[in-house]
């Protein structure tokens, strides 16, 4: 940076200033980031990754002596190891999926048993309701018939009591 100052006095208190400015100007430390696009960098690894495997596997041909029945056999081998990891890996999942089979139809016979109790529930809660519809009913026609406070009111509603008991009872 340059900062032009001036020896005059009449300049003094802005050559100051400037010199503060440079001072602070030059106490200014940058960090640079370099941005990378977190794609990019696995992509990058990635790729590493797969040079080295390929050096890897060359390094290995180059050790069987480059005899291409050495490398057949040594592939033969590796795919008779990876059948038989496969092969365990498939077992172990079958015996996996009967297990959860055998708890997915406990849980089905369970969602049953509590269909049914459900369905008898709402049918004693129906049946229970009638009955209070019907007690309130015979209440209400007694109320009314003491309210009126006549014989033959009286007669009349003991009369519908018997009968909806009658009814109810049936």
């Amino acid at each position: 940076m340059i900062a032009c100052v001036s020896p005059a006095d009449i300049n003094r208190e802005e050559s100051l200033n400037t010199l503060r400015y440079a001072d602070r100007a030059r106490r200014i430390k940058n960090k640079p980031v370099v941005n990378r696009d977190p794609i990019a960098a696995q992509l990058s690894a990635l790729r590493q990754q797969i040079a080295n495997l390929r050096a890897e596997n060359s390094a290995l041909k180059n050790a069987l002596g480059g005899d291409a029945a050495a490398v057949a056999v040594f592939a033969t081998r590796g795919q008779t190891v990876a059948s038989e990891a496969l092969q365990e890996a498939y077992d172990d999942l079958a015996v996996r999926c009967n297990a959860l089979e055998v708890e997915n139809a406990r849980q089905n016979m369970e969602l049953d048993q509590a269909h049914n109790e459900l369905k008898l529930l709402r049918s004693g809660l129906l049946h229970a309701e009638t009955e209070r519809d019907q007690v309130m009913l015979r209440m209400e026609a007694l109320q009314q018939a003491l309210a009126a406070s006549s014989d033959e009111a009286v007669k009349a509603a003991l009369q519908q009591d018997a009968a909806a008991a009658s009814a109810a009872a049936a």
